[in-house]
This record gives structure tokens, sequence and C-alpha cells, in this order.
């Protein structure tokens, strides 16, 4: 939807950048023709994109390579993106790498990432990667330890989105709370209003009634009047 808002209001590069985020999302949710129609878009306007889409159509279609396993294409991929000149993507280059099972060449591009820390999702993604690149080297030890700092993250990555999910969750109670409140409020409020239109109807009712009867009370007195005038004539 927000990739067609863009389109629709021209902004093109925010447009670029939610194509490229939409095919990873699909390739995160497994729906690799979804994916690949994606990315086929954002093949037709990479020319157009700028520097900063342009690296991220790379990892973008790293992730997607290797999440569905196409490894014959993953050279030439990895190929372009060395020598285009755009700001790398290590960890999508060393997973890349790690695929294709050149366990030396996902070392050293791994080695060359230094914006994981302080983004709990890729500093995940590092040690995820770190422990497979030094159980392809054979190096279990170490291997081990990547795993375990993956561990520690992932825990308190996980942690983390649960207690954002019961504050969202305490908050949307309280906001719920607040609704009820006012709806009884409102009706409490009708309640009133009723009470008092009826007691203003009553009263009505019986000014209405005692008028009447006066009225009733004041033509007998006439007509009392009359009959006794009568008489007098007689």
């Amino acid at each position: 939807k927000a990739a067609e808002l863009f389109e629709a209001g021209g902004v093109e590069q925010s447009y670029h950048h939610s194509i490229l985020r939409v095919a990873s999302g699909c390739s995160a949710l497994a729906k690799a023709e979804e994916a690949r129609a994606w990315l086929d878009k954002a093949t037709a306007l990479y020319d157009s994109m700028s520097d900063s889409n342009k690296s991220t159509y790379f990892s973008t279609y790293l992730t997607w390579l290797t999440t569905f396993g196409l490894t014959d294409v993953i050279p030439a991929v990895l190929s372009d993106y060395l020598c285009s000149g755009l700001n790398i993507d290590w960890l999508s280059v060393a997973n890349g790498y790690v695929h294709l099972g050149d366990f030396k060449a996902a070392r050293a591009a791994i080695d060359r990432e230094n914006s994981y820390e302080g983004n709990e999702g890729r500093t995940i993604r590092y040690w995820t990667i770190k422990s497979q690149i030094y159980e392809g080297l054979g190096d279990s030890e170490a291997a081990l330890d990547a795993y375990r700092q993956y561990i520690k993250y992932n825990d308190a990555y996980s942690h983390a989105i649960h207690i954002y999910d019961m504050q969202f969750m305490e908050q949307k109670y309280e906001l719920e709370s607040r609704i009820l409140r006012a709806d009884k409020g409102r009706w409490a409020a009708t309640a009133v209003a009723l009470s008092v239109l009826a007691v203003a109807l009553l009263v009505a009712l019986l000014l209405y009634r005692r008028i009447a009867a006066q009225k009733l009370e004041s033509d007998n007195f006439r007509l009392l009047l009359g009959q006794a005038e009568l008489e007098k004539e007689r």
C-alpha cells in the first residue's frame, strides 16, 4: 500500500525503497514468487535508484537468492555488487559466500562489517553468520562462542520484543478502559438527561391536568350561574 501511495505521489526514491522492503518481507515469509515479482520491479527501476537504494537492492537480491537456495546466480550478483562502488552490506556478502561454501571469503567479508553494533537485528544476524563461518572453517570452539553470542543477543532481542508487546497490550487495555469509562459516562449523562426530561413531561402533564380541571370547574360554575339566571327570569 505504501509503495502504491509513493508511486501515486511521485515520491520516486521512497517508492523504490518500499518495493525493496516488500520484496525483503516476502522473502522472510518464504513467498519466493511474490518476492521475485517485486525484485523484478526493482530491477526495472535500478538505473533511476539512489545509491542507497541500489545497495539495498543488491542486499535484498542476495537475501532472496540465499533464502531460496539459488546459488548458481550468487557469484554474478556478488561480483556486480562488489564492483559497483556502492556502500557494501558486508553481512549480505558474507552470507552469500557462506551459501557458496567459500568460508574464507565469507570470513574476510564479515571482518569488514562494522555497522551491526547497536542494531539488534543486525547483531543477531552477524553472530549467526559468524558461527556458520567458523563451523565451515572447522573452528568448533570459535563457532560455539559465536553461537553463544547469538543466543545472548537473540534472547535479549526476544525479551525486548516481549516487553514492547506487553507495553502495547497495557496501553491498549488502558485506552479501551478509557473508552469504556467514557461510554459509561455518556450513558450516565444520557440517563440523567432522560430522567430530567421525564420529570419535565410529568410536571407539564400535571399542570395540564390541573389547568384542564380548573377550566372544567370554571365552565361548570358558569353553567350553574346561567341556570340560576334562567330560573329568576321565570
